[in-house]
């Protein structure tokens, strides 16, 4: 018979137990109540999984010394806080005012009627002239922009059927629906203000999307190459949280998110208004100013790139190499086809490349989002960016404060001289 079970309270480690990384506990714990940081704490267990920033740091400590008296001091829970006093503070957006409708119309008829009105008015070029030029495929009277417009407002297919339907005078009709009513018999009218539309703009949407492609790339390569720098703050910003909120569940953290840092940093407040961020900024500067000036040099970088994320230009990507294979698609067997033959050709190679090099693109983001670890990929560049600059602008605001002659509580620094007299001398408190 098997062996009897072991006394409670005896048994040994549960077999193939997930690993986790140890709970990081700081060098000293504050005597008293202090301030709790609330950054969003990461799971032990999923750090564990695959290498990350935190797991290089595990069994580090950080190389700036801390004054852990003057941290306690300042972020005492004996004195109350001020309140933001910062840009950081959010702000309301503006309300939009909806706009009237605009009296009904035969066909058109709300917004619809004077969106399609609006289009028309920005051709700027007659009915008959906008007609020629679709049947001819004429590009010198249709340009991308009234391409555009044209493409913009195109019949409905209820208003299609609509317009089909009417069987009284044309001139009874509205200008709109006239022009829309003749548009309509044009064969396969879709089709070529479609084909037109994708080959007027193409070089412009290529040329936009490279740019976004090559900008990422250099950001991306740009964040990867301050790592260094990043880990030493996280690992000093580790220290001064896990601090600051010793005995609670928020401390002894492993690792945080990083989009939680730029709230966390921010919100955390002496009683004389000077935030964490501030503090953490103070003491590199007085043992680090190299490291702050190269994450300054990043911000610098950060604020380059593009507007667009990694997501929205693999997805503007997709879009565009879709809009190819469906001309393709469209223009078989339709007696204008080899006006259009050359440009699919060229078209499909240029989105093909387009699409190898966003999809690097993306892998170097997902190898940036694993090493930080973070539920929000498609925003991993904007909270390092936004992480970084209220470090940099921190760091500006003490400086400032010791060119004022005072410290940051408020207070002139007294400094004796050679002479036994006394003098004031610009100085941090931290």
């Amino acid at each position: 018979p098997p062996p009897p079970p072991p006394p409670p309270g005896m048994a040994g480690p549960v077999p193939n137990a997930a690993p986790r990384l140890k709970p990081r506990k700081p060098a000293q714990v504050p005597k008293h109540k202090t301030r709790r940081v609330g950054w969003s704490k990461l799971d032990n267990q999923r750090l564990a999984r695959e290498s990350n920033v935190w797991a290089k740091l595990q069994d580090k400590r950080t190389s700036v010394p801390l004054n852990y008296s003057k941290l306690e001091s300042m972020f005492s829970n004996d004195n109350q806080a001020a309140g933001p006093t910062s840009p950081l503070a959010a702000c309301k957006s503006p309300k939009r005012e909806r706009q009237g409708s605009g009296s009904a119309i035969q066909i058109f008829q709300g917004r619809r009627n004077m969106s399609v009105n609006i289009g028309l008015k920005n051709l700027g070029i007659s009915a008959d002239q906008i007609i020629a030029a679709v049947k001819g495929l004429d590009f010198q009277v249709l340009d991308a922009e009234r391409l555009k417009s044209l493409h913009g407002i195109l019949p409905l297919e209820d208003e299609v059927r609509a317009l089909l339907a009417y069987n009284g005078s044309p001139s009874a009709l509205a200008e709109a629906e006239q022009f829309f009513l003749r548009l309509i018999k044009v064969d396969s009218y879709r089709v070529r203000v479609a084909a037109m539309l994708l080959k007027a703009t193409f070089e412009q949407e290529v040329t936009d999307l490279r740019e976004d492609v090559a900008g990422l790339r250099k950001t991306l390569a740009q964040v990867q190459r301050a790592e260094g720098d990043l880990s030493a703050v996280l690992l000093l910003i580790l220290e001064v949280g896990n601090f600051l909120n010793a005995s609670t569940f928020a401390g002894e953290a492993a690792g945080v998110a990083i989009g939680s840092l730029k709230r966390s940093l921010a919100e955390t407040r002496s009683a004389d208004g000077k935030t964490l961020c501030e503090f953490v900024a103070g003491q590199l500067r007085q043992s680090r100013p190299a490291r702050l000036t190269r994450l300054g040099e990043l911000e610098q970088a950060l604020r380059q790139k593009p507007h667009t994320d990694v997501d929205t230009l693999c997805k503007a990507v997709v879009v565009l190499k879709g809009r190819v294979a469906g001309l393709r698609q469209q223009l078989k067997e339709q007696p204008f086809a080899h006006r259009f033959e050359s440009f699919a050709r060229l078209a499909e190679r240029e989105t093909a490349a387009l699409d190898q090099a966003a999809a690097a693109v993306r892998k170097s983001q997902q190898t940036l989002v694993k090493h930080y670890v973070t539920d929000a990929p498609t925003e991993i560049l904007d909270d390092i960016q936004a992480f970084v600059k209220l470090l940099v602008e921190a760091d500006a605001t003490t400086a400032a404060v010791t060119a004022s002659g005072t410290t940051a509580c408020g207070s002139p620094v007294i400094k004796r001289t050679n002479q036994g007299q006394t003098s004031t001398t610009p100085a941090s408190c931290c």
